[in-house]
């Protein structure tokens, strides 16, 4: 049996990420970013033994995804790609983040809803949802497919701590929930900042409604420990965006900056379609389409089991719970009642525009309305549990078992549908070969020479310096500073000489931000001769030859809280496998804490 279950684990993991297999294979156009950022974090840790704070290739210097986004996820990916390349890092990442998904939804549904059957079905569903492979295959927007990952294991956990009747494992769920919100937070920021709203909520009924403020929440200690822990990994990256706010290109955009495609997707039919739908792939395929099968439907799996635990309700309304069994009570409803709020305002975020304006706030950082959609998901699956913690304790799906087995059969059926037809769409934008910089072996000085600058606007400080006028772009010299590509000199920068007739603008490819400094013959620029063209650093300097040198100088205090945040997050992720494998032994000796009953 248990070999049976480890098998039944492995292929719900290994479906969805079938096309991964082949170490080849690319897809959407930002996948190749995303190889980018992993294999220049793996080539300069190989190189340096430490991540570096911003992003230098040919194109740009200076470039400050490190500092704003991904803030957590390349550095873990580049551990990887320092051993293994870029490619086969991000497979090995979506492997165990897709895994601890499933095992943390799959915990929280044995604890709740006490039908292995249906438990199993439920975290399958999660982790084949058509959006979540949206977001890896056709969107290749890979942050937000690992942070919905880790949010929704941050959810799942916290349920499975809040209704484990084992002691020792209670403290150890709570852990795990804290640790994989840090990681959701710092992987993508506007997951996270959206998600956190309901993880806020869930937390508010929690302390609130009676029935739920119960020893079963302590060790206290370690909730306060891995929330402190918290917030010395999330410190630096609060810390740049509470310095820059107002100045990044990226959060200058207005309400308009949030995309409704009800053309494609962003439609009724588009969010509550039962398979995959994008009219406009639909009907040509990947021919004249920017994105193809841009899909996002609500999960329709957990649609189905949260409307049959109405259903199963409403049949044993008058049931009394069996003797010994543990009653949700009021709890419960207060927790379905919130996740159903959830779906409900999320889903109407991502239809309507009127809705969408009055959280104009949210825009710049969720700028598609298909993002909700995991939120949506999330709402459904809290609606699931509780839902169901009360049929569970109430003895319905044991009365009704024929039933309840047919309908966890329409929702495996639906959600392999599903996969399948997403595994399809994935091979429809797989791209051969992958670039020789990604993989195992290959030639790593090409992460430099032919380093992206796709994003470099994004996070520059567009305000920090005039705007250079056009007029005077037209005549300003151009120059690139010069990084080194192999060996200890991988990613640092070198200084370039320029020689001019006359006084001029130079216009270089450092990114504009107040600690990225540009020197002339060894000396600081006056803030009076810097401009901004675009998103580059301009100089004016006199006629005749200069020395410029591009240098990296931080805030102080944000390089001290960058160095804590990296330890902080090593004790963390330290303190988990500690204590997981410490659980794990306890199992394997027959203790009481370990089994996923």
């Amino acid at each position: 049996m248990r070999l049976f279950r480890s098998l039944s684990f492995a292929a719900a993991v290994l479906l969805p990420l079938a096309l991964l297999c082949d170490p080849q294979a690319n897809f959407y156009y930002d996948w190749h970013n995303h190889q980018w950022y992993a294999g220049y974090f793996g080539e300069y840790f190989r190189q340096h033994f430490r991540m570096p704070e911003v992003l230098n290739a040919a194109p740009a210097v200076g470039m400050l995804q490190p500092v704003f986004y991904g803030y957590l996820l390349y550095p873990c990916l580049g551990l990887l790609a320092s051993i293994m390349g870029a490619s086969a890092a991000i497979r090995v990442g979506a492997l165990l983040a897709v895994a601890l998904e499933f095992y943390a939804v799959y915990a929280a549904a044995q604890r709740t809803l006490k039908h292995k059957p249906l438990s199993w079905v439920v975290a399958a569903s999660v982790i084949w949802s058509v959006y979540s492979l949206t977001n890896l295959y056709n969107r290749a927007a890979l942050p937000e497919f690992f942070a919905t990952a880790f949010l929704t294991a941050a959810i799942a956990f916290g349920a499975a701590a809040g209704t484990e009747e084992v002691a020792q494992r209670r403290g150890l769920f709570a852990w795990l929930a804290g640790t994989c919100g840090i990681l959701a937070a710092g992987t993508h920021p506007p997951t996270a900042l959206v998600g956190g709203g309901f993880v806020l909520l869930l937390l508010a009924v929690s302390v609130v409604v009676p029935g739920t403020r119960r020893s079963r929440f302590r060790p206290m200690s370690a909730i306060l420990l891995v929330t402190l822990l918290g917030g010395v990994v999330l410190a630096p990256w609060v810390f740049a965006n509470l310095s820059m706010r107002g100045e990044l290109g990226i959060l200058t955009q207005g309400a308009e900056s949030l995309k409704l495609l009800p053309s494609r997707c962003d439609s009724l039919l588009g969010r509550f379609a039962p398979f995959p739908f994008d009219r406009l792939s639909n009907m040509n395929g990947t021919i004249n389409v920017s994105t193809p099968y841009v899909e996002a439907p609500v999960n329709f799996a957990l649609l189905i089991f949260a409307v049959w635990n109405l259903v199963l309700l409403r049949r044993i309304k008058s049931q009394v719970p069996s003797v010994g069994a543990p009653v949700p009570g009021r709890a419960a409803w207060w927790f379905a009642g919130a996740g159903f709020g959830w779906f409900a305002l999320t889903v109407l975020l991502s239809l309507s525009r009127p809705v969408a304006d009055a959280f104009w706030f949210l825009a710049p950082y969720v700028q598609a309305g298909t993002r909700f959609v995991s939120h949506a998901n999330l709402g459904l699956l809290v609606v699931v549990f509780a839902t169901g913690a009360v049929v569970a304790a109430r003895g319905g799906f044991v009365r009704f078992r024929p039933e309840t087995n047919v309908v966890v059969a329409i929702g495996l059926t639906i959600a392999l549908l599903n996969v399948g037809i997403k595994l399809t769409h994935g091979a429809a934008v797989l791209e051969r070969p992958s670039a020789v910089q990604y993989s195992w072996t290959g030639d790593r000085a090409a992460l430099i020479t032919a380093g992206r600058a796709d994003a470099g606007a994004d996070y520059a400080a567009v305000k920090a310096w005039p705007p250079l006028p056009p007029s005077s772009a037209k005549l300003a010299h151009s120059v690139v500073f010069p990084v080194g590509e192999k060996g200890a000199a991988f990613g640092l920068v070198r200084g370039l000489r320029v020689d001019l007739t006359e006084q001029s603008w130079v216009i270089t490819n450092a990114v504009a931000f107040p600690w990225s400094h540009v020197t002339v013959d060894g000396n600081e620029v006056p803030t009076g001769r810097l401009a901004v063209d675009s998103w580059r650093v301009a100089v004016n300097l006199p006629a005749g030859e200069h020395q410029l040198k591009w240098e990296w100088r931080p805030d102080p205090v944000w390089a001290w809280l960058h160095t804590a945040s990296h330890c902080a997050l090593l004790v963390a992720l330290g303190i988990t496998v500690a204590w997981s494998l410490a659980d794990a032994w306890r199992c394997l000796r027959g203790g009481p804490a370990a089994e996923v009953r």
